[in-house]
């Protein structure tokens, strides 16, 4: 498992101060609010967050340690932020998506389909990309769709009926 938890991107340079917008992949944006160090990057040191703020619209804004004008905020669009695992926020129930990447994706009588390779955020509903034999295949994350997910295990359990609806599937060859 990644020792670094992704919870959002530097889009772009708010104003003239240093401030960052960013795009945040988490789905409590609050969290931002009592974040105290984040990971610019591949940075093997953390940086201090000096203030955070919601905008009303949604939108994360960050003041960080070091970032004291636009110029050094211009330099920081497109940087990953992430925290170490032990601070990240999950809500219970639930997993990390990057926790379900190796994962055996199989159907509830045991056969294999393959195993999940990335899962594609730029959609209403998450889009799961599996890597099967004859190729990739690509199915929405719908509830309806999931037996069972356990991270535990390195499982996800699919039911076949609601998969074979909504799958994009490998041409036969």
């Amino acid at each position: 498992m990644n020792s670094r938890i992704v919870i959002g991107t530097v889009a772009k340079p708010q104003g003239i101060c240093g401030e960052l917008k960013i795009q945040p992949l988490t789905n409590d944006i609050s969290r931002f609010l009592q974040l105290k160090r984040v990971y610019l990057g591949e940075a093997t040191q953390s940086t201090k967050v000096l203030s955070a703020r919601i905008g009303g619209g949604g939108e994360v804004f960050l003041f960080i340690e070091r970032v004291a004008d636009r110029n050094a905020a211009e330099l920081l669009r497109g940087v990953t932020l992430s925290v170490d695992r032990e601070d990240a926020v999950k809500p219970e129930g639930s997993y990390f998506l990057c926790d379900l990447i190796g994962c055996k994706v199989v159907f509830e009588d045991g056969r294999e389909i393959g195993t999940l390779t990335d899962v594609l955020q730029n959609a209403p509903v998450d889009v799961y990309c599996v890597k099967t034999p004859k190729g990739m295949a690509m199915f929405p994350a719908l509830s309806r769709v999931f037996a069972a997910i356990e991270v535990e295990k390195g499982v996800i359990t699919v039911k076949e009926e609601m998969y074979m609806q909504v799958a994009s599937l490998p041409e036969e060859k």
